[in-house]
């Protein structure tokens, strides 16, 4: 069969569902690996140590945002391309691609290692959680190259309507990872306490790379591939980036706005530092959904885009606009009804389920809002609207976000912390509105393609 039969023919529900259930699963992955190390972790009944992991999420997220400024910027550019049947050029950045993961994640890695005792006192944070936090980090820091190059390799095999597959190689770390952490960390095992956590983490992401490598590598794919296909194209990379620079402040705004806000938690408790660590992991989930999604209907709007069909693009969105409103109702009931039952999954601290659990309350307010404001930045992203999307980008966890953190903690105390972020979903939407005002007309106007 066609592997872009999904794209230009599948039913619309059919294909949505084949399309974003396993890009839901490899926007999940980052946070499921570090939900798991939580919660071994917190079997060790330190607070320090699920403090440690908490400063460790930012520094994680920055590399993953690399990852999906490529991953988004290559799957967008080969969907368009080939919708347009283009394939010679789908092909140069596909290789493309892959030549800037593995150069990226190999110079961020190293940076980060290089200097991480000087960025982890960054976080106002004492000097036990620094300690951990380094023996963590600097694993994790290891395993940069697989975290890059598992999010590039999915969206490649993704854009090219291969979809099954990647699923299968991410339940197979994710897997590995829990049979793992007990068996590193505890002294049953090799009783390496945090340390076996991160190490982990690292082999199993390795292990779902490897697994895409050999599906990349089999014959019979739209666009063939071979290791030594390491080229860099200026157009395809100027294509790549003029997408995926959106998708990469999305993700990395996150990791910045955190480190605000553990500063500003550090003033306070380590207890509080620990639970908006679980409380941020818990939102993750739903971000992780909600990108999840949205990426995964990224190359359907963008193929169709690309080939001038507009009355798919519309189905799909109209089916989005329910799935995700939906799911965005149920959690934010969730959250504010049964959010400590959640948070005690993550340990049974009492000062950091009461802190999470008045966090999840305050993420509620906004959950509904949050899903449409990841469709409609990729799809701003998928018709090449960088300029637009890169706005809304920057706006949730940076241009909004930021001030917010600065000025509502020091105003109203552990309240401002609470609030914070849904205050920043708000307004994010509001802008989104006002963005995405002229969006059906601009679905009607005459078949434009953006591939050229």
């Amino acid at each position: 069969m066609d592997e872009l039969f999904i794209m230009k023919e599948e039913k619309v529900p059919s294909a949505i569902v084949k399309l974003t259930i396993p890009a839901i699963l490899s926007s999940l992955v980052t946070v499921i690996y570090n939900i798991i190390d939580t919660h071994f972790v917190s079997l060790l009944h330190d607070p320090a140590m699920i403090a440690a992991t908490t400063v460790g999420l930012p520094l994680t997220m920055i590399l993953q945002s690399f990852g999906d400024g490529i991953a988004v910027g290559s799957g967008s550019c080969i969907s368009r391309l080939l919708g347009a049947g283009k394939k010679e050029k789908a092909k140069k950045a596909q290789e493309t691609s892959v030549f800037l993961a593995l150069t990226v994640s190999l110079f961020c890695s190293l940076l980060f290692i290089i200097f991480l005792r000087q960025i982890l006192p960054l976080f106002n944070i004492e000097d036990d959680v620094i300690g951990y936090a380094y023996d963590y980090m600097f694993i994790i820091l290891l395993g940069g190259v697989a975290l890059i190059g598992k999010q590039v390799l999915t969206y490649l095999l993704r854009s090219q309507g291969i979809v099954r597959f990647p699923m299968i190689a991410i339940f197979t770390g994710i897997i590995l990872n829990t049979v793992l952490d007990p068996l590193l960390m505890f002294d049953y095992g090799l009783g390496l306490g945090i340390r076996g956590a991160a190490l982990a983490t690292i082999l199993s992401q390795y292990t779902s790379m490897g697994m895409m490598i050999w599906r990349m590598l089999k014959k019979g794919n739209p666009l063939p591939w071979k290791i030594s296909d390491l080229s860099f194209d200026k157009e395809a990379a100027a294509d790549i980036f003029s997408v995926g620079s959106a998708a990469f402040v999305r993700n990395a705004l996150p990791s910045f706005s955190i480190t605000f806000l553990i500063r500003a938690a550090g003033n306070y408790s380590t207890a509080l530092v620990a639970a908006m660590g679980v409380a941020k992991k818990s939102l993750r989930i739903l971000t992780g959904i909600f990108g999840g999604y949205s990426q995964g209907l990224q190359p359907f709007t963008a193929y169709n885009y690309g080939a001038g069909n507009k009355k798919r693009i519309k189905e799909a969105l109209h089916l989005s606009h329910i799935i995700i409103l939906t799911i965005g109702i149920l959690s934010s009931f969730l959250f504010y009804f049964k959010g400590d039952r959640i948070v005690r999954l993550l340990g049974d601290d009492p000062d950091i389920v009461y802190y999470s659990f008045m966090m999840l309350k305050g993420y509620a307010f906004s959950l509904p809002v949050l899903g449409i404001y990841h469709v409609y930045a990729t799809t701003l992203q998928a018709f090449k609207e960088s300029r637009r999307s890169f706005l809304l980008s920057i706006s949730r966890q940076g241009l909004f976000y930021i001030p917010i953190v600065l000025f509502l903690p020091p105003l109203l105390h552990e309240l401002g912390i609470y609030l914070a972020q849904p205050v920043s979903d708000w307004m994010t939407f509001f802008l989104l509105l006002y963005l995405c005002r002229d969006f059906p007309e601009r679905l009607k106007e005459s078949e434009d393609s953006y591939a050229e």
